[in-house]
């Protein structure tokens, strides 16, 4: 739909509809965008208007035309670069994505969620396709050498969060709050949930966990084995992946309690996605490699248009 902002412009919009009314959805994104960093408020759908009706209310978003993520795992095989590139084929019969992509998304996820949870939110849905591609144009040149800090152009690239319905804030609540769930459960909840247990941030960690499992597998994740309360994915991780690496990070987002002090674990995480994007700085721009981070990424957003 076209919108014309209150400076004149004339944009396509995203209309949430929803009955029976609701207001919460945009009153969080709201505070949302005044507590995080400008840097994760681009990674976080913006609301522009809200319409309440009686019997319904219609949300007025910004509007992304690259897609969901899950579409992007989907366009894996037309991208002609597979999750088995790593091994130098340019076959894409292999599902999911080529592991240095989904690296990239997994590391705008991690300082998104890193971004939300230290101001005091959760975002309480987080799948695959919650999560919309960002491939904004760049103000200058984009450079093929990756930048965790977003120069070069690189602060244009990444991922945005949408469906903020079930969102939390944590702040209007006593201190050690936790929750319980009433709705029907499916494996893409979390361990705590299925078992009727309290909740905070762990169902974000695991709906992370299940969304880096679908980027790298190109399928839902199936229910962890839980052997002595630990959770440990029911697949194995490919040997020519940085196993290390994802071992870690699926480790610490199935197991968040396993660090011996209150959620959210905003600091373990961090180190992971530090370790992640020096892997990228490193082997973004390769000659070695069947296509460069930047390639891969133009690719899928001429797929994308």
């Amino acid at each position: 739909n076209g919108h014309e902002d209150d400076s004149g412009n004339r944009a396509l919009v995203a209309v949430k509809v929803v009955k029976p009314a609701a207001v919460w959805e945009s009153y969080a994104l709201d505070r949302i965008h005044n507590a995080v960093y400008n840097s994760v408020r681009r990674s976080i759908i913006s609301p522009r208007r809200l319409y309440l009706f009686q019997d319904e209310s219609y949300l007025i978003l910004d509007f992304s035309n690259h897609g969901t993520l899950l579409e992007a795992v989907n366009k894996a095989g037309d991208l002609k670069v597979g999750s088995g590139s790593g091994m130098g084929n340019a076959s894409s019969s292999i599902p999911g994505m080529d592991e240095m992509l989904a690296m990239f998304f997994t590391v705008e996820l991690l300082r998104t969620i890193e971004g939300l949870h230290s101001s005091g939110f959760i975002h309480g849905d987080l799948k695959i396709d919650n999560c919309m591609v960002r491939l904004e144009e760049c103000s200058g040149e984009w450079s093929n050498q990756y930048d965790p800090h977003g120069g070069g152009g690189w602060a244009s690239k990444g991922i945005m969060l949408i469906d903020f319905g079930r969102a939390v804030d944590v702040s209007l609540f006593p201190r050690g709050t936790s929750f319980v769930t009433d709705w029907k459960m499916d494996k893409r909840d979390c361990l705590e949930m299925r078992e009727g247990r309290p909740w905070t941030y762990e169902t974000d960690y695991y709906g992370l966990a299940g969304i880096v499992y679908c980027m790298l597998y190109g399928k839902y994740m199936e229910l962890p084995i839980v052997k002595d309360g630990i959770q440990k994915l029911s697949t194995s991780l490919k040997r020519y992946w940085r196993t290390t690496l994802w071992e870690r990070l699926f480790s610490a987002l199935l197991n968040p309690n396993g660090f011996g002090r209150p959620l959210p674990i905003v600091d373990e995480l961090r180190v992971i996605r530090e370790e992640m994007e020096s892997w990228l700085v490193e082997n973004g721009n390769r000659s070695t490699r069947p296509a460069t981070l930047r390639g891969l990424l133009k690719r899928l957003e001429a797929l994308s248009m």
